[in-house]
């Protein structure tokens, strides 16, 4: 009998497990390269999110960014075949994916000023001090606000989320491949370690 469980927590381990790896390593790698910036370069940068990402706005935006990427991995799952045939089963991961939405965001407000910060050292980083007054002056602007805080939204606009979840489907539709072929890479694994300690054995 098919476990209907089995395809929907494939896609959802992958995610689980995946994601927070990737970001660890990332910000490994990025905390043993960082550069010491610019003093002058980091008080403008610092302007430029004051100004582009107010206080009051960050969370929405970042919660917008993670509700657009729940949404299109739940699409992708169920075009690719791997969301339960079982709606209560559905049900249940919808559930602990808003859970885990909820208290995603809990973690997300105790990091937002230190991201917020990294976010400013790294405009600090990537542009000369003559790029980020440029882009201060413009940030300054009604056009330059409203182009830095709706970039983000730029996942959710239509042509976009549908190009991107075309994407997202091909990806997820990788995962069974990817969950047979690490299937057998450890039963082999497994049977190579055997067959020397039976040698060795003897």
């Amino acid at each position: 009998m098919k476990n209907p469980l089995r395809p929907a927590a494939l896609a959802l381990a992958a995610f689980a497990a995946l994601a927070p790896a990737t970001i660890a390593a990332q910000t490994a790698a990025a905390a043993s390269e960082a550069a010491i910036p610019d003093a002058r370069s980091v008080q403008i940068a610092r302007e430029i999110i004051a100004i582009g990402m107010p206080e009051e706005d960050r969370e929405t935006v970042f919660a917008a960014t993670m509700d657009q990427m729940l949404v299109q991995m739940r699409e992708a799952q169920r075009q690719s075949g791997a969301a339960s045939e079982d709606p209560q089963i559905e049900a249940i991961i919808d559930d602990n994916l808003a859970q885990f939405r909820e208290e995603a965001m809990g973690v997300l407000r105790v990091h937002l000023p230190e991201l917020m910060d990294g976010w400013a050292l790294a405009y600090a980083n990537i542009f000369t001090y003559e790029d980020l007054v440029a882009i201060r002056e413009f940030v300054r602007t009604p056009a330059g606000q409203r182009f830095f805080q709706l970039s983000p939204a730029i996942a959710a606009e239509p042509n976009f989320a549908a190009a991107n979840q075309l994407y997202m489907n091909d990806v997820m539709a990788m995962l069974p491949r990817l969950q047979e072929r690490l299937r057998e890479d450890i039963v082999e694994y497994f049977e190579t370690q055997q067959v020397e300690g039976e040698t060795e054995a003897s």
